[in-house]
């Protein structure tokens, strides 16, 4: 099964699915008892209002990198590094934390108080976006993008990590609808910032097979070498692995959200192959 459905937004339609996903989260934090922010998360070491922090600094690190693009400046921001693939190291997220920690707030309150207007900020400059701006060249330092490709990352900061909040309070967390088809075009981008090299060894190369069957269905071929990584959407060689499962499943799963035993348990993955090819396919990635 090749059959892709996966809808390709246009810039306008990805502004509205993120303005929609802000104003739902917002009052869904606003409804929250104080004190479940002081639970832990499903990002390890990161505490709800950890991962609020995070998405709201995260809003005006997207603001600045924006408003550069459209300036025609594509350089580092003061302080940060070059673009570089593959950045997401052992050590990343605990700088991500750490960096974090230095946004101060007086209560739960004040932070999604500041998460909304961060966000609306954003909002107004994604709003200023000229129909011929969209493929201009943007800096991020997971490596460079274009103005449309920045909303897609900003999509998915924001729907995964609202799915680290809801996982330590409900007690079945769903991605909304609205949101599949920008994550599924995301996944290609984000194996390869994750990949991490070293767990094929030699000439061995290892082909893993993904089919979403719904209710977005889409393929994807995953091709990783000792050092390298090739993703594609048509199946090119007999795979090593075979994964299948819905959209939802897909994205959690492919995002290390969710984890392929209990999955496999509970129905929701089928895999076809070995044990070890599997546990190879999950060690050269680390989650997002």
């Amino acid at each position: 099964m090749n059959t892709r459905n996966v809808i390709t937004h246009t810039g306008k339609d990805l502004i509205k699915i993120l303005d929609e996903e802000i104003n739902d989260l917002h009052k869904y934090f606003s409804n929250l008892s104080p004190a479940l922010f002081s639970k832990s998360s499903s990002a390890d070491g990161w505490t709800n209002a950890d991962v609020l922090s995070h998405i709201t600094m995260g809003a005006l690190s997207y603001h600045m990198y924006l408003s550069r693009a459209l300036e025609g400046m594509l350089d580092p921001p003061e302080g940060l590094p070059g673009p570089k693939k593959g950045y997401l190291q052992p050590d990343v997220s605990t700088t991500i934390l750490e960096s974090t920690t230095q946004l101060k707030y007086d209560n739960v309150s004040t932070l999604i108080d500041m998460f909304g207007a961060n966000c609306k900020k954003l909002h107004v400059l994604l709003s200023t976006i000229g129909d011929d701006e969209w493929d201009k060249p943007v800096y991020h330092r997971l490596g460079n993008t274009t103005v449309r490709g920045l909303l897609l990352y900003r999509i998915s900061e924001v729907c995964l990590h609202a799915w680290d909040i809801k996982s330590s309070i409900e007690s079945i967390p769903r991605l909304h609808p609205r949101t599949i088809h920008p994550l599924l075009e995301r996944v290609p981008g984000w194996l390869d910032w994750v990949f991490k090299p070293g767990y094929t060894k030699g000439n061995r190369s290892a082909c893993y097979h993904y089919h979403v069957i719904g209710p977005v269905t889409t393929f994807w071929e995953i091709t990783i070498a000792e050092d390298s990584f090739i993703i594609l959407d048509k199946p090119s060689a007999n795979p090593t692995l075979t994964f299948e499962s819905d959209s939802q499943t897909a994205i959690l799963f492919l995002a290390g959200r969710l984890k392929a035993d209990k999955l496999i348990k509970e129905h929701l993955l089928t895999v076809k192959g070995t044990e070890e090819d599997l546990g190879v396919f999950q060690q050269s990635y680390t989650s997002i």
